[in-house]
Parts: structure tokens; sequence; C-alpha cells
């Protein structure tokens, strides 16, 4: 990120090219006051916190201990565990001094060689040429002008990792050999032409006036000058002591919502907090993924499985707090549910004459519900002047459940006219297994839901839709008028009476009343809060 003098290779892209030719993941972001770019270097599998932040100073602004400074005010900005100052040429003397005094580790490289130009992608290698590699061991240089293979002059991984256990400035083999002048690499004088030679003089009788400038302070009253801290210079080259002052950190995100929830993913989105740079959200207390914008899709969870997230922001002046804990359940498969309850919903038929089989049949579906009673509608079997019949699902030959479509008899325990339900008891004091029961008040229009049913009195079927309106009167022909009902688009015809209608974890939070096949292939259904009500009234002898 320095201002000045820069070579036709752009010195950041060299750097970054370069730890990502050993593995590292490199990302480039806006430097401090846009001067430049920082280098972030993360671990592999590491997205949440850079292990090195690099500043790129390739000519003579800044130097020693204002590049120091840079890297101190990029560490505390990035949150990155070391700082590194990446130097070239004749600013690393004066950078390695400072940076050896006050902890920072320092990297030579020389983007002048025009052999490092057209650094490849990351993750690949970068073809130097063998005089510009340096062994982890010291060793010789090769000849000048020998060619190989071997990546560029820059430490290995486990190099770094030794470097930074190192005192401070780093190892020798920490930093890749210095390469030649590029003038002699260009096979011209060492010396440098006159006009360079008094603009280097120039600037540093500048640097040193102003150094004394305000070291004087002559502006100032005497008092007002307070003696120079003495209790170890990286505490001193804080953002504040560079003229700036200290970031906050960010708010903490709000309005964290699970836009969408499937059985194997979950769609999250919250508001932009005032200081964010970026957001890691955590799923039970974990980190699974740092994003740039307030929204994230996490992906390949297991269905019918809760799970808590939250979020926090980072920015220049830390990381806020975490959000408050969102409670998100995951939903289960429509082929699971149709295959974990099919032996919970049955066939039931009626004979409404004395005559049986001769007088012809009613049938409908009914569902093993908590405490022994198979729920139905009331229509199917008001009529009933011969016997009730309930047929259980048929699991086919050789099937261990004990289901091979037997039949039972079964009487009326309680109706509700009103809502057209009633429950059934099995005369044998048998019941199969029942449905989980759901919240039926909290249905909402838009909530995904299933038919599960024996429309023709036939195979078990399960057809999906959603919730279409709540609260609604309706007037089934033949039966009347029925209120606080709500209506769903999953297909439902003759014999789908009484079935249950399942939420997307399998709970039932309706009954089915019948089909409206001339307004949209609709279906209507009663709330299955009315079949609590009922089942209470039952149990408790009324």
């Amino acid at each position: 990120m320095a201002a000045g003098n820069r070579w036709d290779l752009d010195f950041e892209a060299l750097v970054a090219g370069l730890f990502a030719s050993l593995g590292y993941r490199v990302e480039l972001i806006p430097g401090l006051r846009d001067r430049g770019m920082d280098v972030l270097v993360y671990d592999p599998g590491d997205d949440r916190r850079p292990r090195y932040v690099v500043q790129c100073e390739d000519g003579y602004y800044p130097v020693g201990v204002k590049a120091v400074r840079e890297v101190f005010a990029a560490r505390a900005r990035t949150g990155a565990r070391q700082g590194v100052l990446a130097v070239s040429r004749d600013i690393a003397r004066e950078a390695e001094r400072a940076a050896t005094e006050l902890g920072v580790l320092v990297c030579r490289v020389d983007p002048g060689d025009p052999l490092l130009e057209g650094i490849p992608p990351a993750g690949e290698p970068v073809p130097v040429p063998d005089r510009l590699a340096v062994p982890p061991a010291a060793t010789a240089r090769p000849a000048h002008g020998a060619r190989g293979s071997r990546r560029a002059g820059w430490p290995d991984i486990g190099h770094l990792e030794a470097a930074t256990t190192q005192p401070v400035g780093g190892a020798s083999g920490f930093r890749a050999a210095p390469p030649r002048r590029r003038e002699e690499r260009l096979g011209r004088k060492s010396a440098l032409p006159w006009w360079r030679a008094a603009l280097w003089a120039s600037l540093a009788l500048a640097v040193a006036l102003a150094f004394w400038t305000w070291h004087a302070r002559p502006w100032l009253p005497t008092a007002a000058v307070s003696a120079p801290a003495t209790a170890g210079a990286p505490t001193a080259l804080s953002t504040s002591a560079a003229g700036q002052s200290a970031a906050a950190a960010p708010d903490p995100p709000t309005g964290l919502t699970a836009v969408a929830v499937g059985d194997d993913s979950v769609q999250l989105s919250w508001n932009d907090a005032q200081g964010a740079d970026r957001y890691v959200v955590l799923r039970d207390g974990q980190p699974v993924a740092t994003v740039r914008d307030p929204r994230f899709t996490d992906q390949g969870l297991p269905s019918d499985h809760v799970f808590q997230y939250a979020v926090e922001a980072e920015g220049a002046g830390g990381v806020s707090p975490p959000t408050s804990p969102v409670s998100v359940h995951t939903t289960v498969p429509w082929s699971t549910l149709h295959a974990r309850y099919a032996d919970s919903v049955v066939i039931v038929r009626t004979y409404p004459s004395w005559l049986g089989p001769l007088g012809g049949t009613i049938g409908g579906t009914g569902w093993f519900a908590p405490g022994g009673y198979v729920v139905t509608a009331w229509h199917v079997v008001q009529k009933a002047h011969y016997v009730i019949e309930v047929t259980l699902q048929d699991d086919g030959p050789g099937s261990s459940t004990g289901f091979h479509g037997q039949t039972y008899r079964a009487h009326v325990v309680a109706a509700d006219r009103a809502h057209d339900l009633a429950l059934l008891a099995l005369d044998s004091g048998w019941s199969g297994p029942a449905l989980p029961i759901g919240d039926s008040s909290r249905l909402e229009p838009a909530q995904p839901v299933a038919i599960l049913g024996h429309p023709g009195l036939e195979a078990e079927t399960l057809t999906t839709g959603q919730v279409l309106a709540v609260h609604q009167t309706y007037t089934i022909q033949g039966y009347g008028k029925i209120q606080d009902m709500f209506a769903i688009d999953a297909g439902s015809v003759g014999g789908n009476s009484g079935s249950p209608v399942l939420d997307h974890y399998g709970r039932v939070v309706g009954v089915v009343e019948g089909g409206m096949p001339n307004n949209g292939n609709q279906a209507v259904a009663v709330p299955v809060g009315y079949a609590v009500l009922l089942m209470q009234s039952a149990s408790q002898g009324g």
C-alpha cells in the first residue's frame, strides 16, 4: 500500500501470488485511507480469522517506524494473528531495524526482477530462477543465470510457522536472500544517478527537519509537552498513536430470521450492523461461515433436527456480541412421512342399511389418535345402521409390522356435529400407532401441508400443497355450514373425508372435511384443535 516509486509488476499481486503458491488462501481488501491494499493470508480451511496481514512497501514511503505502525494498524483492523512487512531494496534495512525492535515479521522480495512477472493463479507453483530460491537451511546460492522449477524465494508453511515463534524481525530463513541491485541485473553501473542521490538527500533532510520540529513542538507551552513513554514501544504504536481515534466495535446484528427452512437447508437473513465489515454465522455456538452480506444459506443439514443460530459482526473495532439465538427445526421429507405414518391411517366403511353390504356402503378415512381413538368425519359414520368397519393398511407379504389389511369392527364414542368430527373405538379395545398432534392455531397461509388418506377406499396416497386461507366458513353440500375451517390446494376426492392433514414435521393440524373440485381442486379441513377437545370430553366421560 505504499505510495511513491512503483515497479512494473504490482507488488501486492506479487506478494499475494507467492503466499497463494504455498497453499494459503489470500484476500486483498482496501487498506488504510484507501492508499493501497491489505493482503490477508488465511490458513487452509479457516475463514474466520486471518493468520497474517501483510503490508507491502516497495517504494520509499513510508519507511521505518511509519511502516511498522501501519502493520500494527492493519493487524488491529483485520484481527490477524501476526503482522508481516513485505519490503524491497533500499528501505529494507531501515524497516527491518524498526520491525526487530517493535515485533513485526519482515519478508524481503524484489518486485523489480522481470523474471517474477506473470505470477500464476493461487494454488499453482511460481516458477522462478533458482537464484531467488532460499531452502529452509542456509545454503550457497546457485550461480547467476541457473534456471530451475522451484517455487519463489519465500518461506514454506513450516518455515513461516517457525518464524512466528522466533525473536521479532524474523530469522534469516524467513527472508528471501537479497537479490542483486536492479542496476546490476540490467548490466548498468551500480552508482545512483546524481539526480536520484540529490532527491534522496533532500528527502532525508526534510524528514529530519520534520522530526526535529515535531519533537521540539515550539508552538506548545513547555508544560504541555509530556515525557516520552518508556513502557514498551508496541503499545505506543496503536492506532491512536498514529493520530487516529480507535474504532468502536460494530453493533450487534438485529432481525435474525429463518426466511426458509427445508429438510436439508436453512436460509437466514438479518439487518446490516453499523461498522460491520463481515459477519460470522454460528450454529449451536460454533462458527460455520464468514459472509459479507447479511444473508446465508446453511446446506447439507440432517432433517427433523433443531439448530440454534446466531450471528456476530466483525469490523475494524473488533467483534460484536452475538445475536440472541434463533431456534430452527429442519423439516422432514414428505416421502419419509408417508412411510413413517402409513400404518396410522385406516379405511372407515359403514353400511347405512340393515341389509348390510347388500344395501350399499359409505366410506372415508380415519387415523389413530392418542387415547386409543380413531378420528374420522361424522358424515362418514352418521348413517351407520349395521356395523362400522375399520381396515388397516396392508404392508404386503413378508412384512414384520403385522399390518396385513385386517378389518375390525368399531363403534362411535363421541361426535362434534358442528365441526363434522367423530371419535371411534375398536370393539376389540386395540389401537394402532397414534399420530402426533400439532398446533392448528398457528396455521398460516402458504404453510406447506399434505393429506394422507385412502381416496376411493383404495391404496393409501399422499398429496401435497399449501394452506390457502384460515378461519373460513364453508357450506358443505348435503351437510350444511361449518365455521372456522381452512382451505388447502392439495387434491382431495371421495374417500379422503376424515384424512389427517400433516405439517412438514408429520404432526396432524387438520381433518379433511371434503373436496371442492369446482374451486381449483381445493380441499377444506377442520382444525385438529376441535378433535382434541372432543377427545378430552370423551376421556372425561362427557
